[in-house]
C-alpha cells in the first residue's frame, strides 16, 4: 500500500478521505523491479508516473566519457517526475538502487483526476517545491561546501526525509547507498567519501555501516553541515490567516542567540541570519564607512589582535 506516498503528501496538511482512497487505488498495482534497473532512460518519451512503494532509486545523467552524476535520491513515497508529460523526451534517467516495488500510474488519467481534487493538487505542488529545495541544496553543496560538509548535509537531508515517512527509529534508518553511489552524488571519489565517513565516525557524529545510518549526535551533524532544514518549506497560510512576522528587535535577539550558540560550538554551528545577508565590503574585506578615510580596524574576537592598517 502507498502509505509512505500518502504520508509524504499529508506533510503539507491532511487530505480528504476520498483523495487518499483515490491514491490507494491508483497505486494498487505495483511491480517488483530488480536493483540497477532503468525505469526510464535519458531520451525516452515520458512514460507512466512512477511512484516508489518500496526500495530506493536515483535520478542520474551519463556524461559522454561514461562518468555518472546522480542528481537525486528517491526513497519510498517519492514520485518520479510528476510533470514530465510537458517534455518531448526525458532529460535524465531513473534507475533503481535496490530491489523495489514501483507503481506505474497512467500519467494522463492521473493528471486529469487531480485537477478535480484541489487539496491533492496543492499537496503535489508542495511536494514539488520540497524537491526543488532539495535540488538547490545539492547545487550549493557542489559549488560551495567542502567534502565534510557535503557528506554531512546529504546525511541530514536523507535523515529528515526518512523521518517524515516513518523510517527512522532511534536515530537509525536503512541507507542502502554504497560509497561509489555517494561519490557519484557528491562529486567525490569513493576513497574520499570513505575518509570523510571515517572522520565523522571517529568524531562520534554518525556511522554508515552494513547499509544503515546510525546518527550519534544529530545536533553536531547539522552544525557541521550548516543544515537548516530548509528542504521542507511550510505551506502558505490559508486565506484569512496571516503568518506571523518578526520585528527588528526579535531579529536582533535571534542573531545574538545564534552568535552565542556559535561560540558554544566553536564557531561551527548553523549560520545565523546575519551570515545570510549580503553586505557590501571593500576589497580588503572591511565594511566601508562614509566620511572616514581610514580602514576600519577590526579586532579578532578570539585573539584580540587588530587587523587592517591606515590608508
Amino acid at each position: 500500500m502507498p502509505t509512505a506516498f500518502i504520508r509524504k503528501l499529508e506533510g503539507s496538511g491532511p487530505l480528504p478521505l476520498s483523495d487518499t482512497a483515490f491514491l490507494r487505488e491508483a497505486c494498487s498495482i505495483a511491480r517488483e523491479v530488480p536493483a540497477r534497473y532503468d525505469l526510464i532512460r535519458d531520451g525516452d518519451p515520458p512514460g507512466p508516473l512512477f511512484i516508489m512503494i518500496e526500495g530506493w532509486s536515483c535520478r542520474y545523467k551519463l556524461l559522454p566519457e561514461g562518468s555518472r552524476q546522480i542528481t537525486a535520491f528517491l526513497m519510498p513515497g517519492d514520485c518520479c517526475d510528476l510533470y514530465a508529460s510537458l517534455l518531448v523526451e526525458m532529460d535524465h534517467s531513473i534507475m533503481t538502487l535496490t530491489p523495489a516495488r514501483v507503481a506505474a500510474v497512467p500519467r494522463h488519467a492521473f493528471e486529469a483526476e487531480i485537477l478535480r481534487r484541489p487539496a491533492l493538487l496543492r499537496a503535489l505542488w508542495h511536494m514539488q517545491l520540497v524537491d526543488e529545495g532539495t535540488l538547490r541544496a545539492w547545487i550549493v553543496s557542489m559549488g560551495r561546501r567542502d567534502s565534510v560538509r557535503r557528506v554531512a548535509h546529504l546525511m541530514c537531508e536523507l535523515y529528515v526525509r526518512a523521518r517524515s515517512i516513518g523510517l527512522v527509529t532511534d536515530q537509525h534508518f536503512e541507507l542502502p547507498l554504497t560509497q561509489t553511489v555517494l561519490g557519484d552524488a557528491l562529486g567525490l571519489t569513493p576513497v574520499h567519501v570513505n575518509r570523510v565517513l571515517r572522520r565523522l565516525r571517529l568524531e562520534n557524529v554518525m556511522e554508515l555501516r552494513a547499509g544503515a545510518l546510525m546518527i550519534s549526535d544529530i545536533t553536531k551533524l547539522a552544525a557541521t553541515a550548516g543544515f537548516r532544514c530548509e528542504l521542507s518549506p511550510p505551506p502558505r497560510a490559508p486565506c484569512g490567516l496571516k503568518r506571523r512576522t518578526w520585528s527588528r528587535s526579535e531579529h536582533r535577539s535571534h542573531h545574538n542567540q545564534s552568535r552565542a550558540h556559535d561560540d558554544d560550538c566553536g564557531g561551527a554551528s548553523i549560520p545565523s541570519i546575519r551570515a545570510l545577508v549580503p553586505i557590501r565590503r571593500s576589497c580588503a574585506g572591511q565594511i566601508p564607512s562614509p566620511g572616514i578615510s581610514r580602514r576600519v580596524v577590526r579586532a579578532s574576537r578570539h585573539s584580540g589582535i587588530a587587523t587592517g592598517s591606515p590608508q
